[in-house]
This record gives structure tokens, C-alpha cells and sequence, in this order.
């Protein structure tokens, strides 16, 4: 019934390594944890009587990128490496799962199966989330893929030109199957990261994809008002907020606590996707009352892939936009655009 026991039965059945790889972040993973810590520094103040008899939470904010007029919930399915470590159907069972529900599913780029295999699945809302890699036409052979799969859009990754330092990757010189990586690296997995990724990535980069793809963009990675301003000015189609779960860089300000300043900043130009530790309908709320038009949620579908397949991941989804109902109507929100700030509150509250 919650996402940390879903997580226990999990572990139970990972291997230590498989677990510390979907779990594990950089360094001390004080990073990761400051993601959990933003989001509980915001407290729900609710208002009463205010008439809710059933909220809405469909989102009418992503019909330019998903195809779909509605979206049955403001929640993506994170892209996450390697769902046959979870589970023998791997990314199919996933994509059932949010093809079942209606929630759009971003498909890593070091995915188990093809995007081709996963799109012929089931009709899900499919997006495809991309890696420069230092051979260019590689990745333009990714974009191909995608565009000729059906996915409606790209998420660009941008975040991670080196890899960042996982102690528990590195202890464990874990390697999922299928790469090829120098014994001399600090992990098996780094020197994969090391030889197939662009160290260099700069804006003109994002420029070569938009020449490259008539797919609408989306920019994973930033959590930099700048940054979000330069996207902006770059023509992205939406705006994805992460420090990559804190598996990046250990120390990272968390997403949440640069939203409030990169949603004034941009001002519903583009639409606002954010993750980091989400894993109740109140972080959910929490985060649109920030700014944010959606979440994505990674490690929880994993611990739910890995205890019960696809059954699984649609039972965590459910349970999420079943919490989410549950928090607004109890805070007094009839449908997702009447979640604002006057429903968070911070000490000292003069932050707002």
C-alpha cells in the first residue's frame, strides 16, 4: 500500500548488486536524499467546505506531445535503465502497464528492448528519451528509430557527460549485460558512459537534434533558472527538472527547490515535468502547487516491476492517482488548475 513496501518486497528479490544499481546514487547520496528533504520541508495547508465532490486530476497540458487530448493523470513514467533486471518482460510489461492507465511512458535509451518492440506492444503514449552519443550517426539511428516507432516525442538528457561517482556500482564493478567496458574504469558501467557518450555537450547540440528530428523536444536535466531560460530561448517544447534521482552529482540542490524560480521564470511558456523521490499523491500535489504541469516517478515503478510485473507497476500507478484524488479533495482542490501555493506552507511562510 505505499511505495517503501513495495520496495521491500523488492529487495527480497533483487540480487544486492541489481539493487544497489536501481537504488544507489552518487557519492554519499546526500544528493538523493536532499530530494526527499525539499519535498517534506513544504508542508499542505488545506481549506475546508469548499465543495469537492469528486476531483479531477486529468491534465490538458501535454496534448502537443503525447496525442492525446487528456491525460488521465499528471504523472510520466520516469526512464530508467534495464527493466529486465526487475523483471523477465522488462520494458514490455511496463509500457502495458501505462498503456492500461493512460500514463505516458519515457523510454530509456538503455532500454532492454527496442523501441520498435516496446511501441508494438500496446498503443501507450511513447516518448524516447535520448543520449548524444559521440558517434552521431548512432544516435541519429536512435531519433530514426523513434520516429518511425511512433513516439511522439524525445527527451533529451543532458545531464550526465561523464558518469557520476556510484559507490555502490563501484564496490560491486557492476556491469548490466551486453556492455562492453575497460577493466580500469571506476566502474564497469562508467567506462561504458566514458566511450559511448558525448563528454562535450554544449547548446549547439541541442540545436543539431531540432535539425535533425521534426519531434517535439523535451530537455531533461536542468534544474537552473538560466538554463531554463536558454531552453526556452532554444525552442524546447517542454522543460524536464531532475538532478537524475541525485545519481549525478552527490550534493545537488534538488529540482523542487529550484521550481518555484524556473516556473516564474518561464512563465507556462513551455510545460514543467519534475522528478526526484516522488512516491505519494502528496509529493504530487506538493510539486504542482510548486509549478509543475507533471511529475515522473523512476525507482518506485521499478520496486513494483520487480515484485509483480506489469500487475504491479498498474496497481503503484493506480495507487498514486488514487493519493493524489485523496490529497485534493482533502485540501479543498476540485480539479489540477486550482492547486497554487496558498496550499504550502514553508517555514518562515515570507518565502512566499
Amino acid at each position: 500500500v505505499s511505495v517503501r513496501e513495495w520496495e521491500l518486497v523488492a529487495q527480497r528479490k533483487l540480487t544486492a548488486d541489481v539493487y544497489d544499481f536501481f537504488t544507489g546514487a552518487a557519492g554519499e547520496e546526500v544528493g538523493k536524499q536532499g530530494n526527499s528533504d525539499a519535498l517534506s520541508a513544504f508542508k499542505l495547508i488545506s481549506r475546508v467546505l469548499r465543495g469537492v465532490q469528486t476531483p479531477d486530476i486529468s491534465s490538458h497540458n501535454f496534448s502537443a506531445l503525447t496525442g492525446q487530448a487528456r491525460l488521465s493523470a499528471p504523472i510520466f513514467i520516469a526512464p530508467t535503465a534495464h527493466h529486465t533486471l526487475a523483471h523477465p518482460d522488462g520494458e514490455l510489461a511496463t509500457v502495458r502497464a501505462s498503456a492500461a492507465l493512460t500514463i505516458p511512458y519515457i523510454l530509456s535509451s538503455m532500454s532492454d528492448f527496442s523501441v520498435s518492440d516496446v511501441a508494438s506492444e500496446t498503443h501507450a503514449i511513447l516518448w524516447q528519451q535520448l543520449y548524444i552519443q559521440q558517434d552521431r550517426e548512432k544516435t541519429l539511428e536512435k531519433i530514426r528509430q523513434a520516429e518511425s516507432s511512433g513516439a511522439s516525442a524525445l527527451v533529451l538528457t543532458v545531464d550526465m557527460p561523464v558518469m557520476g561517482n556510484r559507490l555502490r556500482d563501484r564496490r560491486n564493478h557492476f556491469l548490466p549485460h551486453r556492455y562492453p567496458s575497460p577493466r580500469d574504469m571506476p566502474s564497469h558501467l562508467a567506462g561504458f558512459v566514458a566511450g559511448t557518450l558525448d563528454p562535450s555537450l554544449s547548446w549547439n547540440d541541442l540545436e543539431w537534434v531540432r535539425d535533425n528530428t521534426a519531434l517535439p523536444l523535451v530537455l531533461k536535466g536542468i534544474v537552473h533558472p538560466a538554463d531554463a531560460v536558454l531552453a526556452v530561448e532554444y525552442g524546447i517544447d517542454a522543460l524536464y527538472l531532475s538532478n537524475h534521482g541525485g545519481r549525478q552529482l552527490d550534493h545537488h540542490i534538488s529540482p523542487f527547490s529550484t521550481l518555484p524560480a524556473v516556473a516564474e521564470t518561464i512563465q507556462h511558456r513551455v510545460p514543467l515535468i519534475i522528478d526526484g523521490s516522488i512516491s505519494t499523491g502528496v509529493d504530487i500535489f506538493k510539486a504542482l502547487a510548486l509549478g509543475a504541469d507533471a511529475v515522473a516517478t523512476g525507482r518506485p515503478v521499478l520496486w513494483a516491476l520487480s515484485a509483480y510485473g506489469q500487475q504491479g507497476v498498474q496497481e503503484l500507478l493506480s495507487q498514486l492517482m488514487d493519493d493524489l484524488k485523496r490529497t485534493m479533495h482533502l485540501c479543498g482542490c476540485p480539479a489540477l488548475k486550482d492547486i497554487s501555493r496558498d496550499y504550502l506552507w514553508f517555514t518562515p511562510h515570507s518565502v512566499f
